[in-house]
């Protein structure tokens, strides 16, 4: 699946079937504690660029059910766009 925002820049978008589930949980587990690591991390395990690392962290729920841009109340999908914004959220919290 690639992954676009429509609120960021149109060139960015990943590809994330090469990401498997524990793989997933592991980084939302990081990245609570640091965004930082979080890209280190996706960067060392995942072969994402540091763009695409960092596009995936940006766009990571930290807190389920709510956007991470603008903390409206969202769909528990993996990957969702919010209705008040247009930010996509990617839910790995529930996987």
């Amino acid at each position: 699946m690639n992954l676009k925002c429509k609120r960021c820049l149109p060139k960015e978008g990943i590809e994330v079937e090469k990401i498997d589930e524990n793989l997933k949980q592991q980084i939302v587990t990081i990245t609570k504690d640091s965004k930082i690591l979080g890209v280190k991390f996706i960067m060392d395990n995942c072969e994402f660029s540091h763009l695409e690392a960092k596009f995936l962290i940006q766009h990571l729920n930290i807190e389920n059910e709510k956007c991470h841009n603008c903390k409206t109340s969202i769909s528990t999908d993996e990957y969702v766009i919010c209705k008040k914004c247009q930010a996509l959220n990617i839910n790995w919290l529930n996987i």
